[in-house]
């Protein structure tokens, strides 16, 4: 028995689609049964138009078409089946025109939707093509298909032999029939939206807003924190539209802007860490010199202040390096409370500095004696440790000079007098007076270089 044979009104199916060659004269026999088979049905039987080139190199189509004797009495759906340029089949078109004459798609007359022509969908290939029911045609020629497996149901027949070369390639499933290709489209329409593909503009456009707010951020979130966040986000939204709306679109340039704001963040961060390990004691974590120097240059005017720790080799080599960083510390800390929180630098390993506004330099005497004060406590660095310092100012218009002699009663009256600050003595000892030279920055430009010089008498 041939196909033709086969009576479309036998399992009250819903809708029976053809994706089969009838374009030719067959047996007349079989022709007429079939005929007769698809006037019964009513119309509800859908068969195959294929829309081809007209020639070699030709830009003119025509329609390969059902008989007319089978044709009259039935629906005609397009069953062409369009790759990309990488020869992957992802889209089916909702209908086509061929000749002046609008044709829907099998798959849009199997699912029973409305045809847009031209406009092409997204085929779903998350569906399995296993899950969709399959029978012989054998088993359905010999009556082993039960009545109610079809009756109500959408049928499409087709063929799925590899010899008929109706093959073609898809994402996810490889190599699949035309006719596989077909029902999984259907089943993509009867979702109940039709699937939209929509460009990478929009995802690219919420990156690009997601990396200028992590550029803009302060406080506590961090920039990587924000753009991880809009990462995850950007990963997830195709499979919430895909879910909810039915429309996909693609992430490429998105994940790509993300990549390179990552690279470009990453290089920034290595680039300021190294910046800021430049300007810190490695030891302490106080800003060092090369740091007071940057400090220093973006002032129109300044005085530096320098503490030299008196006989620090000599206390060093007692505490070991662990202790004498903590006592740098604390002594860091006694001078931010004199000077109500200045910022203190580490200028070498014995001394440390900080910047004092020129108008401020009639009472700088008065914070050295509150300096004095606070370090006539010892200081516990493992130990308690005595410490003594000596100051030194340089600013504009004035140079250090040191020279051995008593400490005068007040500091503010020697720097009224214009005379160099003295030490601040601890157990009636007295170290060497250091003589600071720290010229603020020039007119012209130049940089300073503060240097540490000990005076012998």
């Amino acid at each position: 028995m041939q196909p033709r044979s086969i009576v479309s009104s036998r399992a009250g199916a819903r809708v029976i689609a053809f994706d089969v060659d009838f374009s030719s004269v067959s047996d007349p026999v079989e022709d007429a049964t079939l005929a007769t088979s698809l006037k019964r049905a009513g119309g509800s039987v859908v068969l195959p138009s294929f829309r081809q080139s007209a020639g070699s190199g030709s830009s003119e189509f025509v329609e390969n078409a059902p008989i007319k004797i089978l044709s009259d009495n039935a629906f005609l759906g397009s069953v062409n089946v369009t790759a990309d340029s990488d020869g992957y089949v992802r889209t089916m078109l909702l209908g086509v025109e061929t000749l002046g004459t609008p044709r829907p798609s099998l798959p849009t007359l199997l699912a029973e939707n409305t045809a847009v022509i031209g406009q092409s969908f997204e085929i779903d290939y998350a569906i399995e093509p296993q899950s969709i029911p399959r029978h012989s045609l054998v088993d359905l020629i010999e009556g082993r298909v039960p009545p109610d497996e079809l009756a109500g149901k959408r049928i499409l027949i087709g063929a799925t032999a590899i010899e008929m070369g109706d093959r073609y390639t898809v994402p996810r499933h490889g190599v699949i029939p035309g006719v596989v290709i077909h029902a999984l489209a259907a089943e993509t329409l009867l979702t109940g939206r039709i699937p939209e593909s929509w460009s990478g503009l929009a995802p690219l456009l919420l990156m690009l807003l997601v990396i200028g707010v992590a550029v803009r951020v302060t406080g506590r979130i961090k920039p990587i924190t924000i753009l991880g966040v809009g990462t995850a986000a950007l990963l997830a939204l195709p499979l919430v539209t895909e879910a909810f709306l039915a429309i996909s679109m693609p992430i490429a340039p998105a994940l790509a802007a993300a990549g390179a704001a990552a690279v470009l963040g990453a290089s920034a961060m290595f680039i300021e860490t190294n910046r800021e390990n430049s300007l810190t004691d490695a030891d302490t974590g106080l800003p060092n010199l090369k740091a007071l120097e940057a400090a220093v240059g973006k002032l129109p005017a300044a005085n530096i202040v320098v503490a030299h720790i008196d006989r620090f080799a000599v206390i060093a080599a007692g505490l070991g390096p662990d202790a004498t960083s903590k006592l740098i510390l604390r002594v860091a800390d006694r001078l931010k409370l004199a000077t109500h929180h200045c910022q203190v630098y580490r200028t070498d390993e014995a001394s440390m500095a900080w910047v004092e506004a020129p108008d401020d330099e009639a009472s700088l005497g008065d914070r050295i004696d509150a300096i004095s004060a606070l370090m006539r406590a010892p200081i516990e660095a493992g130990r308690l440790v005595d410490v003594a310092l000596s100051f030194g100012l340089a600013g504009e218009g004035r140079r250090g000079q040191a020279a051995r002699g008593q400490r005068q009663p007040r500091g503010a009256q020697r720097l009224a007098e214009g005379q160099p600050l003295g030490e601040v003595q601890r157990g009636g000892q007295r170290g060497d007076q250091l003589a600071i030279v720290a010229a603020r920055r020039a007119r012209h430009g130049n940089g300073i270089g503060p240097t540490l010089e000990r005076l012998s008498g």
